[in-house]
């Protein structure tokens, strides 16, 4: 392969050598568009013609227009006497900009006014910034532009003087940022909702960047690591010394191999580490302190490392180097834990629940609330819905979804059928049909359009994940045989009565429903992992435990409901299917419950437990439905790590 691939690249090289027009577009091009971008196209504003009616004639107005007149932006083209003669030379193309110092003491601050030719809303904006700028002792502003129809562009008020250099130069760029944005979208005729047109607005002003100019002779001076070439500092402070960063670790952005970049003598990691290790030594050269600061951290990919370059310091001098650690506690004053009270507003909400209601409680909202009761609220009383994202990859909720509709699509057609085991190997072999339902389920849950297509890229391996899940479980269904298969994704609502006589509304989908030897199996399908263990029926409502299986308690609900909606004289068999372990050579879907420390029964018949269930699920919806306990914080700091309300509750 690798000999292949330079025999490949030799002869690429002797066949461009030989055209001489290619030779040419790759030898000129380049050159040619580092001119045309790095000198002769350029956006910035140079030497603009400028004029100034100055009616303060004071000692803080000159020393603003010689400041004009010394900056490279500006040229101070005349003085004016009067705002018809800026007019004039506004209509002759003579100035682009006018700057009129009115007359007069306002608190001790002149009024500034500044004339800008719009013709170029983008380039008006940028004059106002840099005029702004250099007008640092003026009061309140007043930005225009001038076109043809002298319509005013924008106002700008500020009480500069009441701000530092650095927090005025940001509030520049930031309102020269706006109005770019703002032409942006005139142009653009673009009408948006309030909250995407600031979502949009921090994605740019995120990108705004404040140069800081300090001194050059003394003082501080914040450098990038190329700006202190041929420099000497007698005290230096590097910040972030941590590996990856200083040296910046940064691949080549190039189809070309590191073998035969290096083959080739072209540039590889190496160099650059090379150049910021020359950097590095030739800096710390002359100084005669020198501060190192590192982040010790871990945070993702962050590993808190620090940089080569200090274990070198400490391998090549002899001179101690003293280590410090600096750790800064910052407490906060402690938030005050918020709860939801069961005012008359709320009760009337929770009547959506009760029989007559339009509303329905699954097994997951009754283990939302015994995670936490203010998510409950939030997620269900509340119907409070995390923003949808497109995502270009398939999250977990999709995979499972993907998977449930294959399976849902292969047992259709044996409906209230027998099922064996040769039939079921059958359809495991067939490969065509099972990679045709899994592209089906994509086109439907993941694409949501009816127009089915090969997949391709990831989604390819991702269907070839699903696919083989699929062959597995239909390998484990193949033991159960023969069974009659009842029926898929049933939506299945009934009544549940509260201990005051009332009846609150439940709801579920049960994933499959089929018949075994006389008993009725309830079988919900987890695309995750878990346990399908238990101690007691009280322990899986038990909110104080962390890890009460909560996949048992949803198929022991789907049961209950399903044996009461039904009415059977049958056995009713709950089982799970984890697809984590469905590989596992121990896999089991059946549900057991742990009566001592090293001893198991398996739930046959769901029956032995529906008096305990029922009571267990009473108390929580008897607690849910009660007006004095209000909707509290979980005391559970792991509920809360990927809770989408942490930032509501503040805890």
């Amino acid at each position: 392969m690798k000999s292949s691939l330079i025999a490949f690249v030799k002869k690429e090289f002797i066949h461009i050598s030989r055209d001489k027009r290619t030779m040419m577009i790759l030898l000129l091009m380049p050159v040619i568009l580092i001119i045309l971008f790095g000198y002769a196209i350029t956006t910035e504003i140079k030497r603009v013609p400028v004029a100034i009616l100055d009616q303060s004639r004071d000692e803080e107005t000159q020393k603003m227009i010689s400041h004009f007149a010394a900056s490279e932006y500006f040229e101070l083209y005349k003085m004016i006497d009067s705002e018809k003669e800026g007019q004039a030379l506004f209509r002759q193309g003579k100035v682009r900009m006018v700057l009129i110092v009115e007359s007069g003491k306002v608190k001790g601050e002149s009024e500034i006014q500044l004339l800008v030719d719009a013709t170029d809303p983008n380039e008006a904006t940028q004059l106002s910034a840099y005029a702004t700028q250099i007008a640092v002792g003026s009061g309140k502003l007043k930005v225009e532009s001038v076109n043809s129809d002298t319509e005013p562009l924008s106002t700008f008020n500020s009480q500069l003087s009441t701000i530092n250099d650095i927090e005025q130069e940001f509030i520049f760029h930031y309102f020269a940022t706006v109005n770019r944005m703002k032409e942006v979208m005139r142009e653009a005729n673009v009408e948006m909702k309030i909250d995407t047109y600031f979502r949009l607005l921090k994605r740019v002003t995120d990108t705004i960047t404040i140069p800081f100019h300090g001194e050059p002779l003394s003082g501080l001076q914040i450098m990038g690591v190329l700006e202190t070439r041929a420099l000497d500092f007698d005290r230096l402070i590097i910040l972030s010394m941590n590996e990856g960063i200083f040296p910046l670790r940064k691949a080549a952005n190039s189809f070309i191999p590191y073998n035969l970049r290096r083959g080739f003598g072209l540039p590889t990691y190496e160099h650059q580490d090379s150049v910021w290790a020359y950097h590095f030594y030739r800096l710390i050269y002359r100084a005669s302190h020198v501060s190192l600061l590192y982040d010790t951290r871990s945070n993702g990919l962050q590993t808190g490392e620090v940089s080569r370059f200090v274990h070198q310091l400490h391998y090549h001098y002899e001179e101690p180097i003293q280590n410090k650690l600096v750790v800064y506690n910052v407490s906060s004053s402690k938030t005050p834990a918020l709860q939801v009270a069961k005012t008359e507003e709320v009760m009337n909400r929770l009547a959506d629940f009760r029989s007559g209601g339009t509303r329905a409680i699954s097994a997951s909202a009754v283990n939302t609330y015994l995670d936490c009761p203010l998510k409950f609220y939030f997620s269900v009383v509340e119907g409070i819905r995390e923003e949808e994202e497109v995502s270009e990859t398939i999250e977990s909720n999709v995979f499972g979804s993907i998977l449930h509709k294959v399976m849902e699509e292969l047992y259709q057609p044996f409906c209230g059928k027998m099922v064996t085991a040769d039939l079921l190997k059958a359809i495991r072999k067939d490969t065509p049909m099972l990679t045709g339902a899994v592209a089906r389920a994509f086109a439907e849950i993941f694409f949501k359009t009816d127009i089915v297509r090969p997949l391709t890229g990831q989604n390819f391996l991702i269907g070839e994940m699903i696919r083989k899940y699929v062959e597995k479980v239909l390998e484990r269904d193949a033991k159960q045989t023969p069974f009659r298969y009842i029926e898929s994704e049933k939506k299945i609502k009934c009544l549940f009565p509260l201990t005051d006589k009332s009846n609150i509304q439940l709801k579920g989908f049960i994933d499959r429903i089929d018949e075994v030897r006389d008993v009725v199996r309830i079988i919900d399908y987890k695309s995750g992992g878990g346990t399908t263990q238990f101690t007691s029926v009280e322990a899986l409502f038990d909110k104080a435990d962390t890890d009460r299986s909560k996949a048992v308690m949803q198929v022991f609900m789907y049961a209950w409901m399903y044996n009461r909606s039904v009415q059977l004289s049958t056995a009713i068999q709950p089982g799970i299917y984890y697809m984590r372990t469905l590989f596992s050579s121990s896999f089991d879907p059946g549900i057991y419950h742990r009566t001592d420390r090293f001893k198991t029964e398996q739930v046959l018949d769901f029956a032995n437990y529906r008096t305990d269930f029922e009571d267990s699920l009473r108390n929580c919806l008897d607690e849910i439905f009660d007006t004095e306990t209000p909707f509290v914080q979980t005391p559970n700091g792991k509920a809360c790590m990927y809770c989408p309300f942490k930032d509501i509750c503040g805890k």
